[in-house]
């Protein structure tokens, strides 16, 4: 099977700056572009046979614009929301930076050591969406006969996809920030199995002229 693996677009508190979390903005009025830029490049190249979404605004949204023309379900999965990061969730990084500033530090330095006041640690988060996406996988994985799976797209955010590929590779997770992923970008797994391959990681070519060139 292959898991479709799609970064909601820009939120409202990605264009302000602020740490989100679990809390729930919806899309900016730039991530509703990306979406219905994402959404006619989805068309053209793939047959989706299953949609899942966390229920925050910014992934349920995005999900809701690709799925327009597929007359698919979204299935909701609680457990893919983005990691929780309690008393962080809401502000600016610049008042991180004045009010936790060793905190800080360590979170992007060895993010192991670390439990952010009213937040979830890295491996509790790890724990959750490997289960679900276990879950996810297990029940699309192949047919009766068989034979070749389906395609499955899950709409979230660039914590759950970075730690759940980070997962699969057998990655150091105190690097788990340097796997970053743009919004609406779309990252691609082959999986047999317990084996999965990362074909496409953090492709945003479908944003035309937002797409940044090296």
């Amino acid at each position: 099977m292959q898991l479709i693996l799609v970064r909601h677009g820009e939120s409202v508190w990605n264009e302000e700056g602020k740490v989100q979390g679990t809390s729930n903005p919806d899309l900016s009025k730039r991530g509703i572009k990306q979406a219905e830029m994402l959404a006619a490049k989805l068309n053209q190249k793939h047959t989706i046979n299953a949609v899942y979404s966390s229920p925050l605004a910014r992934a349920h949204s995005t999900a809701k614009i690709i799925t327009r023309t597929h007359n698919l379900p979204i299935n909701i999965c609680h457990d893919l929301r983005e990691i929780q990061l309690g008393e962080w969730e809401g502000k600016h990084f610049s008042q991180l930076q004045q009010e936790y500033p060793e905190m800080l530090k360590l979170w992007y330095s060895e993010p192991l050591s670390v439990s952010v006041p009213g937040g979830e640690t890295v491996i509790e988060f790890r724990d959750r969406v490997v289960a679900a996406m276990d879950k996810i996988v297990q029940r699309h994985e192949k047919d009766e006969k068989g034979e070749k799976g389906e395609k499955i797209m899950v709409v979230a955010h660039g914590g759950v996809i970075s730690i759940y590929i980070a997962h699969l590779l057998e990655m150091n997770l105190n690097r788990i920030w340097f796997v970053a992923l743009k919004n609406a970008s779309v990252s691609i797994l082959d999986c047999w199995g317990d084996r999965a391959c990362l074909t496409l990681f953090n492709d945003t070519c479908h944003l035309g002229e937002e797409c940044e060139t090296w």
